[in-house]
């Protein structure tokens, strides 16, 4: 098969969940033999060239940081050099339409991975925009080009997922806004990741992982207010995080000060992504405060690795129902505690926990899954 992902960008110029999924599945689909090509934009000025890594051959176009949306006909420019049977897109970007077309003029299938709790609901740039403006206003000439923008992007993506052959989602709630605002029923298709021979041994004291977006939906300074609570436990926290917006949700410099003062809590930002899986095999549990995920990737690496997960509020499938797996909680205090719980885990539970993500969540398994699905019709979906 001739399969084509397009994903916005490469993992290894700007790590993201999405971005690393798209990645690892291209790769899992070379190595069994298909033709894989991975369209992306550079942010390294590597736009308008093309190189092969490890068997996938990736198309780079030219970065727009403004009005990006100007940058869509080079994504069909560059399915009509591929020509291929397969388009994969893993992202929520504005760009559907371009996909959609080629697919629809070639005969080819379109599968859209839905990445987010919010990817379903219509207007969703307009939501992003008003939210950002409402942080950092703008005067009104700078505004409505603004908004103009964003609204074509709405209009563009959801007329192109109207042109989508195989759409899937992470979870009930993506399933149930997906049908309520497209009409259209859609696959489950799961996370997956690389899973370790063996379960990594674990730093002594006991360290607790945080690993996400400098976001109001990841709410780091709800993470702080935790690792303040767990003053007095045999503990060390590692935050890592993308580098800080011009205008964040809430001020980095608590984090800067706590950082300095205690010497059980570290902040690292823009760490390569092989460096930040190397944190995942030393960590002994991993801990989650965003208020809305799909399914988070973050997940999957921390039972790869053997490690418990203590979330604030999200419980994606319920899947955190497990004991074994982790908890989800409702308050610091909660994961304060749940915390304490974890710290004399044993080799057997850790143990469970990497074979459970090996048999769920191997990248092998999506890859599979991915096949299944474009033998099917959304109707003929069997969950």
């Amino acid at each position: 098969m001739n399969i084509c992902i397009v994903a916005k960008y490469y993992y290894g110029e700007r790590v993201g969940g999405a971005e690393v999924q798209a990645w690892l599945l291209a790769r899992e689909l070379a190595s069994r033999g298909h033709t894989v090509s991975y369209v992306c934009e550079s942010l390294s000025g590597r736009g308008g060239t093309t190189e092969t890594i490890d068997s996938v051959q990736v198309h780079w176009l030219k970065h727009l940081r403004h009005f990006n949306l100007l940058t869509m006909p080079s994504y069909g420019a560059a399915l009509r050099r591929i020509r291929p049977d397969v388009v994969l897109h893993r992202y929520t970007s504005g760009y559907e339409t371009a996909l959609g077309r080629y697919c629809r003029k070639h005969g080819a299938k379109f599968v859209w991975i839905c990445t987010d709790n919010a990817s379903p609901v219509r207007n969703r740039f307009i939501g992003m925009l008003r939210e950002i403006l409402n942080r950092n206003a703008r005067p009104f000439y700078k505004r409505w080009p603004l908004f103009v923008h964003a609204w074509l992007k709405d209009r563009s993506r959801e007329y192109g997922l109207r042109l989508v052959t195989h759409p899937c989602v992470q979870n009930p709630i993506q399933e149930g806004l997906f049908r309520e605002q497209f009409g259209r029923t859609a696959f489950r298709f799961p996370s997956g990741h690389q899973i370790p021979e063996t379960v990594p041994a674990k730093d002594k004291p006991a360290v607790a992982l945080w690993v996400g977006g400098f976001s109001k939906v990841k709410r780091p300074e709800l993470f702080l207010e935790i690792v303040k609570a767990c003053h007095g436990l045999e503990i060390e926290f590692v935050m890592i995080s993308k580098t800080v917006p011009k205008d964040p949700h809430t001020p980095a410099e608590p984090f800067h000060e706590y950082a300095s003062d205690a010497p059980n809590f570290s902040w690292l930002t823009n760490v390569p992504f092989e460096e930040t899986l190397t944190w995942f095999d030393r960590a002994a549990l991993f801990v989650c405060t965003s208020e809305s995920e799909g399914f988070p990737n973050t997940f999957v690496q921390a039972w790869s690795r053997g490690m418990p997960v203590v979330s604030v509020d999200v419980n994606p499938n319920g899947i955190l129902d497990n004991p074994d797996l982790g908890e989800c909680v409702t308050s610091v205090d909660q994961a304060r505690d749940a915390i304490r719980s974890y710290l004399d885990d044993s080799q057997e539970a850790r143990q469970r926990r990497q074979d459970y993500a090996r048999d769920h969540f191997s990248i092998a398994h999506v890859a599979d899954h991915l096949i299944r699905i474009l033998d099917q019709t959304p109707d003929s979906l069997d969950d």
